[in-house]
């Protein structure tokens, strides 16, 4: 999926979700704490929020982070610039933060996935 399609997948989803809470878009941009004009840009497609504001209006809007970003019909996700399998899409944002560094420092998904199972190795034997 191109980044252009994701972005008004995002845009569309950002808007259906504020109106079904029936918020104007003056109203949502208050309550999330951004301006009307930025909302309007989001919903449009003409800019994309970044995690932390999309923690924002997920937590507002009282779904998950995946749900906006429109997440259940592929195989795979990109989460901030990674691509993860879907059953991480629900990551927290410290846990993006990490796999997004994973990938700058030149890893690529395969290996990305290796250091996931390490971790939840890890995990189970504590």
């Amino acid at each position: 999926m191109s980044s252009q399609t994701r972005r008004h997948l995002i845009a569309s989803k950002i808007k259906s979700l504020r109106e079904q809470i029936g918020m104007t878009q003056k109203d949502f941009a208050d309550y999330v704490g951004l301006a009307p004009t930025t909302i309007s840009s989001y919903e449009t497609g003409h800019r994309s929020p970044d995690i932390q504001t999309l923690e924002i209006i997920a937590d507002k809007l009282n779904v998950p982070i995946a749900e906006i970003l429109c997440l259940d019909n592929t195989e795979t996700t990109t989460l901030s610039g990674v691509e993860v399998p879907n059953e991480l899409k629900n990551l927290d944002i410290e846990s993006i933060q990490i796999l997004k560094e994973l990938k700058e420092s030149g890893m690529d998904a395969d290996e990305i996935k290796a250091v996931l199972e390490l971790v939840k190795t890890i995990r189970k034997t504590k």
